[in-house]
């Protein structure tokens, strides 16, 4: 059956959207792929690190992502895509060849980057936040000491170096988050008024929060963004009001 409501919000998506091209597409690990669009709209777009975009994926859906890099003087933005066994963003990525079209809509705010020079910052996250991970890590000052780590499955290990990141890699045994949290226990933070960054699954970043408020930082330190939930969409909304209200 045709779906013609898709159809329609497809179209109009296009018309309202922002068009770029794929001008390449790179394997950073087995399930995680590196999408270089580009397009003359890139050139006057207004883009802060941290900042979501929504890319139209087939027949009117739109998912979120959060660019990994933007450079408007060359046109061109990368978005970090992480490849799930099924679902209709990894079926779309996976088509993707050079010379495509690609609509998007935004940028609009999601995670902030430092608004001030810091002493330390702190990042972690899972494959979903890989893109997140270069754009804030190429943002900060000089000044700012970074550390973190990512979690992956042990197959996409590579992408942390693949995509140029100087954090860890941390392979994933078991429970999301679980790696996390034991590179944070066995990690002394920096002294000073330092900033975290916590993203991926809510529930794993729910942990990172209770044990960084236990290691004394202050709530105001910490920028939350849960992407998914393991156990679903409401789940993720429900777990990150309480995170950022408690």
């Amino acid at each position: 059956m045709v779906d013609l409501k898709g159809k329609v919000m497809g179209s109009a998506i296009r018309v309202a959207g922002r068009n770029v091209e794929v001008d390449d597409v790179v394997g950073l690990s087995p399930r995680l792929r590196l999408l270089r669009l580009r397009g003359s709209v890139l050139h006057r777009m207004e883009w802060t690190p941290g900042d979501k975009i929504k890319l139209h994926v087939g027949d009117g859906a739109m998912r979120s992502y959060t660019p990994a890099r933007v450079d408007p003087e060359q046109g061109m933005m990368e978005i970090a895509v992480h490849l799930h066994d099924r679902g209709r963003a990894s079926a779309w990525a996976q088509s993707l060849r050079p010379g495509d079209t690609v609509s998007f809509m935004g940028p609009a705010r999601s995670m902030p980057s430092l608004r001030e020079a810091a002493p330390w910052a702190v990042f972690l996250g899972d494959e979903t936040a890989i893109g997140l991970a270069r754009a804030l890590v190429d943002a900060h000052e000089a000044t700012t000491e970074i550390l973190g780590a990512v979690e992956l499955d042990p197959q996409d290990i590579p992408a942390v170096q693949a995509l140029g990141l100087s954090l860890d890699a941390v392979s994933r045994d078991g429970e999301h988050g679980r790696a996390l949290v034991d590179w944070l226990a066995g990690t002394t933070l920096p002294r000073g008024p330092g900033v975290a960054w916590l993203s991926g699954e809510a529930n794993a970043v729910l942990a990172l929060r209770t044990a960084l408020i236990e290691r004394g930082l202050d709530r105001r330190q910490l920028c939350i963004k849960p992407y998914w939930s393991r156990h679903g969409k409401a789940d993720r909304k429900k777990l990150e009001r309480g995170a950022l209200v408690a």
